[in-house]
């Protein structure tokens, strides 16, 4: 990494192991139902019959249908927006939600970007989620910094 690029970055590579998660604890927006892990399961064409045959996940010891390890991102997102606000400030192509309801994925000291993303995500499940659970996130650990031009 060059000395310039490395100094931008400097005060976030000082930071890490802070943990940059909400607090309190940030809570999903609706509570699962069948009817939000049918259509997670559509556009994935995702057929356990773990997440849609209540026979099935009986059988196999659940209650209910449970939801797929994999949608408790979504369904653990607070709510992006809200009746009676703009969702948009910018009629622009790459416009993003003008409310401010998710957990900034930014660090206090990083250069401005106009794009991010994680490499990795860790996550520990105690159980699959069920219906009627109302998914919560904490935590946002910053665990490495190694910047990149584009």
């Amino acid at each position: 990494m060059t000395s310039d690029l490395q100094a931008r970055w400097q005060a976030v590579c000082d930071s890490i192991g802070t943990d940059y998660g909400p607090n309190p604890t940030a809570q999903g927006a609706d509570a699962i139902e069948p009817g939000g892990i049918r259509r997670y399961l559509e556009s994935l064409e995702f057929d356990c019959a773990l997440h849609f045959d209540c026979d099935a996940a009986r059988s196999a010891g659940h209650t209910d249908i449970i939801a797929p390890y994999t949608s408790v991102q979504t369904f653990s997102l607070p709510p992006i927006w809200v009746p009676g606000e703009e969702a948009y400030s910018d009629p622009g192509r790459d416009s993003v939600p003008a409310a401010k309801r998710l957990p900034t994925p930014f660090v206090p000291g990083a250069p401005p970007t106009s794009a991010w993303f994680a490499a990795s995500l860790d996550a520990d499940y105690v159980r699959p989620p069920r219906i009627g659970d109302r998914l919560s996130r904490r935590g946002m650990k910053l665990l490495s910094c190694a910047p990149k031009r584009t």
